[in-house]
């Protein structure tokens, strides 16, 4: 019950934080915020929080759609690379999420921390060069 209010939460965070609106990027970072800040409300399940393409049913698929939808925008606007298919991307963005939640949890990063890491992590990769992977 407690999962399933945290998702129910997140879902309505995730509506209400006008994801289709403005510059991608910036509502890629309210969208992070509002998932950790509802994510600190519910300490006793972040470590294994829904994600958004493993997410524990239709509820979690439905609450984590905004998401996927701001990524297909971000790359459509140019604000993401078009290739990998969104979907990756999508994939990607939950497991980095799932990520710091359990870096939280194990005290290696701050709430304040969070966003930032994943918003950069997403952003910049973590390759020391610029290029493409070897071949």
């Amino acid at each position: 019950a407690i999962g399933m209010a945290a998702i129910a939460e997140v879902g309505a965070a995730l509506a209400d934080g006008r994801l289709g609106q403005g510059d991608p990027l910036d509502a890629l970072a309210r969208a992070l915020e509002a998932i950790f800040a509802v994510g600190e409300r519910y300490r006793v399940i972040v470590q294994a929080p829904p994600g958004m393409a493993h997410g524990r049913g239709p509820e979690a698929e439905a609450a984590f759609r905004p998401m996927q939808e701001l990524v297909e925008r971000a790359q459509r606007e140019g604000a993401f690379i078009s290739e990998p298919p969104s979907e990756w991307v999508g994939a990607a963005v939950g497991a980095l999420i799932a990520a710091a939640f359990r870096q939280l949890a194990a005290g290696t990063i701050s709430r304040d921390d969070a966003p930032r890491l994943v918003m950069q992590t997403i952003l910049r990769g973590v390759g020391a060069r610029q290029g493409d992977a070897p071949g």
